[in-house]
C-alpha cells in the first residue's frame, strides 16, 4: 500500500511540473489553477497528494492543444476551487489538522 502511495505522488509531481512547463513556470500554473504558489510548491515537492480537481485540471492544462481550452476548463473548475478554499477555512478554524503523506 505505502508503494502505491509513493507510485501515485511521483504521477501527481510529474504531472504538474509538466503543467508548469507547459504554460511557462510554476508561478503561473499556480495562477491558473487558483491555488497559492506554497500549496503547489507543496504539492510538486509530495508533501501530500493534490486534490482530484486540480490533477485534471493540470491534465487538462498539458492535453489542450490552444491554452484558450485550458484556462476555460480552469475556470469552469473555480466554484470548485472555492469551496475547497472554505473547507480548508473550516477545517483550520476547527482545528483539524491537514492529512499528510509520510516521506521516508
Amino acid at each position: 500500500m505505502h508503494h502505491r502511495a509513493m507510485a501515485d505522488g511521483m504521477a501527481y509531481k510529474d504531472i504538474l511540473l509538466r503543467a508548469a512547463c507547459r504554460v511557462g513556470s510554476s508561478a503561473e500554473l499556480a495562477q491558473r489553477l487558483r491555488v497559492t504558489r506554497d500549496r503547489l510548491r507543496a504539492w510538486m515537492r509530495g508533501d501530500y497528494a493534490p486534490p482530484a480537481n486540480i490533477v485534471l485540471l493540470a491534465l487538462v492544462i498539458l492535453e489542450s492543444r490552444n491554452d484558450a481550452i485550458g484556462i476555460a476548463a480552469v475556470d469552469a473548475r473555480k466554484s470548485a476551487r472555492e469551496a475547497e478554499d472554505s473547507a480548508d477555512t473550516a477545517r483550520k478554524s476547527a482545528g483539524i489538522p491537514a492529512l499528510r503523506v509520510r516521506r521516508q
